[in-house]
């Protein structure tokens, strides 16, 4: 299968999976290949453990934006930073700003108003792409490295919740824009990631599922097989007779091929394999993966279609 990096030319790109099926890998790889064709690409993740420079090869973030290359950029965000840029654009700087962060009843609120957290982050991600904050790079897309499994459906939610709650107000009309700008496939997409495994493809097919009726417009956008064995040929089921080694391998990669075809068969969405590669993660990782994928996810320029 062919995918063109067009179906992923939105300003905000999300993905998503089971805790450790390689989603922050994806994340990277997204962000690597749309900068390959023609992007400005800002990387984000959420997760307290912070962990995508390592597959750059940079330094940590640290809450600032860390230069990759020319057009690639990644950030580490935590709720606090997206809180306090919610408050700075609602009152500006000075004494009162001050007051208001520095007040116990903005960290209970902070803390516990439900989606509160979840609304200020995805503020903040459409807010770097409608005004730049430096006039020397500005994003085209932003690909998040979104919270693990179905905390993913409940982070996405917390637009549609509060504006179920609340019906009037500031708040209320941004979760109510935040809402529109999720649905609209033309500005957001969701990726997920899983592995050939039980678990992590049935919280796939769930995760799918929560954004069919969530965002509508088919939910997840594309999917990603991470890990993946090759296929044993006849010659190798032969060998395994005679080599354990050789047989766990194809018994492995028999048990995949058919958790992959569950996943197929249900997911309604394309699926893009990525192989098990002989490298730890980071740079070496990222390169191979890129590499693959080469002639599968890149900008289509010559109006061929997929095949």
């Amino acid at each position: 299968m062919r995918v063109d990096l067009q179906d992923l030319s939105q300003r905000v790109v999300i993905v998503s999976g089971k805790g450790g099926v390689g989603k922050t890998t994806v994340t990277g790889l997204l962000a690597r290949l749309l900068e390959d064709g023609g992007s400005s690409v800002l990387a984000v993740e959420v997760d307290p453990r912070e962990s995508l420079h390592r597959l750059f090869g940079v330094q940590p973030s640290g809450g600032e934006a860390v230069t990759v290359s020319p057009h690639l950029r990644l950030l580490h965000l935590t709720y606090q930073q997206a809180l306090e840029a919610v408050v700075r654009a609602q009152i500006g700087s000075g004494w009162l700003r001050r007051r208001i962060l520095g007040s116990s009843a903005w960290a209970h609120v902070a803390a516990g108003a439900p989606g509160f957290k979840e609304l200020a982050v995805l503020w903040w991600l459409y807010r770097q792409l409608d005004s730049s904050q430096d006039e020397r790079w500005t994003p085209h897309t932003i690909v998040l490295d979104a919270p693990a499994g179905g905390h993913t459906a409940a982070w996405l939610q917390a637009p549609f919740l509060v504006a179920d709650a609340v019906h009037s107000g500031p708040v209320a009309e941004e979760a109510q824009r935040l809402a529109r700008r999720l649905r609209d496939g033309e500005q957001t997409a969701v990726v997920l990631v899983s592995t050939a495994e039980e678990m992590p493809v049935t919280e796939t097919l769930e995760m799918q599922a929560a954004l069919r009726q969530m965002l509508g417009q088919g939910g997840a956008r594309l999917c990603f097989m991470n890990c993946v064995y090759a296929a044993p040929d006849s010659a190798d089921r032969d060998d395994a007779r005679r080599d354990s080694a050789l047989a766990h391998w194809v018994r492995r990669a028999d048990d995949q091929a058919e958790e992959m075809r569950r996943l197929a068969s249900t997911i309604g969405t394309p699926v893009q394999l990525l192989p098990m590669l002989p490298v730890t993660s980071g740079p070496a990782l990222l390169d191979g993966l890129t590499t693959h994928l080469g002639d599968v996810l890149r900008p289509s320029n010559d109006g061929e279609g997929d095949s």
